[in-house]
């Protein structure tokens, strides 16, 4: 986080968060394109492309960029985050939030 933050701040690139949001969604959208063509489009299992590797890498930074412009801990959510499935899976439901 702090290597985002310090690179943020070197380069100047201070977003609002609503622009983060809108940045994190374009690049969730072109990681799902490389997924989904490493998959050939689910005709085959999803591999670790090159390029899925790199999408992944744009979603994590935009997400910790948006993390840190909020002033939120991401450890800290993702910790909570667990805790929660967690809990639901003890109950024996499934993790997911439509359950």
């Amino acid at each position: 986080m702090d290597d985002v933050r310090e690179f943020n701040r070197e380069h100047d690139l201070a977003l609002a968060p609503e622009h983060r949001v809108l940045d994190l969604v374009a690049e969730t959208g072109e990681l799902s394109k490389a997924v989904l063509k490493a998959s050939d489009y689910g005709d085959a299992d999803a591999e670790a492309t090159p390029e899925v590797a790199d999408e992944l890498g744009d979603v994590y930074y935009c997400l910790l960029s948006l993390a840190d412009e909020l002033g939120v801990d991401p450890e800290a959510a993702l910790a909570a985050s667990l805790e929660k499935y967690r809990g639901r899976a003890e109950e024996g439901g499934g993790v997911g939030s439509g359950e």
